[in-house]
């Protein structure tokens, strides 16, 4: 069980991983937020999906003899899923770290330009900056970054193992 679920966790991180370096290069202050969390969202949940339901089919059928509960596929694609978001978060640390890319300002300049689009004022708009200035250095330390990375994979992958867990149990 641990070298499929191993396996299968360093397919997700590396996809996973793959797709945000993309992201992150190819970011512009003039990309559309909104857009970039759902199709990033998507693309997590599709790909944390599909490759937990392959790798816990084939444990419960080579390990299993065919059977696994629903208790079995949650705690399965719970590890898989955290163990693939630590990859994950851990390339984004490293690649974000020593990129030129500055996506905190980026981020900040899509933010900014959607509360515009949205009809903010200006005092709410200075009020989110001067929060968001406060909170900057923290995510700029590499744990605090780290941690709040792992966060953005398992999300979905929780409720991909939800899911999962009535598609692949068997008696």
């Amino acid at each position: 069980m641990r070298n499929i679920i191993v396996r299968y966790s360093l397919i997700i991180g590396v996809i996973l991983s793959m797709y945000s370096i993309l992201g992150i290069m190819f970011m512009t202050p003039e990309s559309d937020l909104s857009t970039m969390e759902l199709i990033g969202n998507t693309v997590m949940f599709l790909t944390i999906g599909f490759v937990m339901f392959f790798g816990i089919r084939k444990s419960r059928d080579t390990e299993g003899g065919g059977k696994i509960s629903y208790g079995n596929v949650l705690i399965k694609g719970i590890l898989a899923t955290l163990l693939g978001s630590v990859f994950y978060a851990l390339s984004f640390t490293i690649h974000s770290h020593f990129s030129d890319v500055n996506y905190t300002e980026i981020i900040m300049e899509m933010t900014i330009k959607e509360m515009q689009e949205e009809g903010l004022n200006d005092e709410e708009i200075s009020l989110i900056i001067d929060q968001f200035e406060a909170f900057k250095p923290y995510y700029e330390m590499p744990v605090v970054k780290f941690f709040i990375t792992i966060l953005e994979p398992f999300i979905p992958g929780l409720i991909a193992s939800l899911i999962l867990g009535f598609i692949l149990k068997r008696k």
